[in-house]
């Protein structure tokens, strides 16, 4: 109810230009906020993912049929509604664009199959040449071609005129996305589970002098894109040819934070003009 509402409202102020954009959450911080996680994240071969996919195609139900203006009733695997509707009159807003936030292969799947879009969290082309063929494959269950669909990459990303200095201040993102990052994504990468495990341990014991002597400059590759603009150029270029269709610059940015917020308006978006 409080999502179809703010979005709903958000919709109306914004003239039609709001997105809704959802995803499972991160364990870690459902743990930290004291809720329960829908289902433990287990690696078997592959994700049991079964009930927080639930949760979104439940979830996404349940708000889009609000926007739409309609009553609500549904028992489902997590979530529970009986005889919910929002208060507004006027135009239907169940248009608005729905993004998933997905990472493993079936939110990939699924994002495809439901979404209008997806946001992965992941800044090197390795991962996408990975996920797309499952967002193709959701895509083509829809009846839809993958020019229907926008591949969003929500980069770590840190540019600054001096590429040392860039690149060292997007060491402490490389440690946190290496701690998080499950068995297959650290393989694809080259990097020691018994390393990632090592970052997690100095992290959560609050050792950050121990930290930044476990990142090394494969895991900076591999989770950042980070650099010069000419080299962060060359990093989304590769992103794109393998069917992203958007980059979201996210933190740290630079080790200026405002200087790089400069560089990206005058060296880097403009570059992808009318391909981003």
């Amino acid at each position: 109810m409080l999502t179809a509402n703010a979005i709903a409202t958000i919709d109306e102020v914004s003239g039609g230009r709001v997105n809704l954009g959802m995803g499972p959450g991160d364990k870690a911080t459902f743990d930290k906020m004291g809720f329960g996680f829908p289902a433990p994240a287990i690696w078997n071969g592959n994700w049991d993912i079964k009930k927080p996919l639930s949760a979104i195609r439940e979830a996404k139900e349940v708000v889009y049929k609000l926007l739409a203006g309609n009553s609500v009733d549904i028992d489902g695997e997590t979530i529970k509604v009986t005889g919910a509707k929002l208060d507004f009159t006027g135009p239907q807003k169940d248009k608005v664009p729905f993004y998933m936030g997905a990472q493993g292969p079936g939110m990939l799947k699924t994002a495809g199959e439901i979404a209008d879009g997806v946001l992965i969290n992941a800044s090197n082309e390795k991962d996408y040449v990975a996920a797309v063929p499952n967002i193709e494959e959701g895509v083509g269950k829809s009846g839809r071609s993958m020019s229907d669909f926008d591949v969003g990459a929500y980069t770590a990303f840190s540019v600054g005129p001096d590429l040392a200095k860039a690149r060292k201040s997007a060491k402490m993102v490389a440690a946190f996305i290496t701690m998080g990052s499950p068995p297959p994504v650290l393989e694809r990468h080259g990097i020691p589970l018994g390393t990632a495990k090592a970052i997690g341990a100095a992290i959560g014991a609050g050792k950050w002098g121990e930290v930044g002597p476990l990142v090394d400059d494969n895991m900076i590759d591999a989770f950042v894109i980070a650099g010069d603009a000419d080299t962060c150029n060359k990093k989304i270029e590769a992103l794109l040819d393998t069917g992203v269709t958007q980059v979201i610059i996210g933190s740290p940015t630079g080790p200026d934070v405002e200087e790089a917020i400069k560089i990206c308006g005058t060296d880097i978006i403009p570059s992808f003009a009318g391909r981003c």
